[in-house]
């Protein structure tokens, strides 16, 4: 899972990445088909330069406090 930069952001409030995405494949120029969570993929393609991974938090357990 990655999230893509946003760059139709307007404002310095607005977040700089959109997402979490899928990554599909990658394509012969070297940008990447990414599927949003519904399987269906985004008419645009990113540069490996605008992606960034994506790791979910796993919430603290009430033992760790």
């Amino acid at each position: 899972m990655v999230l893509a930069r946003d760059e139709r952001r307007d404002g310095t409030t607005a977040p700089k990445f959109e997402g979490p995405f899928k990554v599909g494949d990658k394509t012969k120029d070297g940008s990447y088909i990414l599927y949003d969570g519904t399987g269906e993929p985004l008419i645009r393609r990113y540069a490996p330069s605008q992606l960034k991974l994506f790791t979910r938090r796993t919430p603290l357990s009430e033992d760790a406090t």
